[in-house]
């Protein structure tokens, strides 16, 4: 009886570390940084750029979506480069220190022309300013089919129409 017992006992804790064995040998998913969202995350020295995303309807234009951490001391003009028709484009931001900018939302777009990606496809973007190293992610590209992407889309600043005034001539003297 002692030994069905005994048995018994060794039997369930061998049970019991064997089904919770598999917890000890794997890292928790909270302690893995991700990406949460449809956007990608990059640091680029003390600049962290989160849940990047490039909104377009046309495929040519994009509005570049995402916020901007900077934990340095000083100023960052933070680059934005990508290839648009076998050249590159840049496109420059200011990243006040310690503090988060929101780019592409309310607070205004960053208009990216002739992107040449489709929604669906991924632009590869590089990120870099000042000396420092800078780093190239592939960014999704979306449309607005979301109902939490409406009024996302790029739209291009008017460039102001030149206003042609007729010199007066002088009038005859009779």
């Amino acid at each position: 009886m002692r030994v069905r017992t005994g048995a018994s006992i060794v039997a369930a804790f061998v049970l019991a570390v064997g089904l919770s064995a598999c917890s000890v040998f794997n890292t928790p998913q909270t302690q893995k940084p991700y990406d949460s969202s449809d956007g990608v995350s990059v640091t680029v020295g003390d600049i962290r750029v989160l849940n990047a995303i490039v909104f377009t309807d046309d495929g040519e234009n994009g509005n570049f979506f995402a916020a901007a951490a900077n934990s340095g001391d000083s100023d960052v003009d933070l680059k934005l480069q990508y290839q648009s028709g076998g050249e590159k484009v840049d496109v420059v931001v200011e990243v006040p220190a310690g503090e988060t900018v929101y780019l592409g939302g309310a607070e205004g777009q960053v208009f990216l022309p002739g992107i040449d990606a489709l929604a669906g496809s991924l632009l590869a973007i590089y990120f870099q300013y000042g000396d420092t190293p800078g780093k190239q992610i592939d960014v999704p590209v979306l449309d607005t089919a979301l109902e939490q992407y409406e009024g996302l889309l790029p739209t291009p600043t008017p460039t102001p129409t030149p206003t042609v005034t007729a010199t007066p001539e002088p009038s005859p003297t009779p």
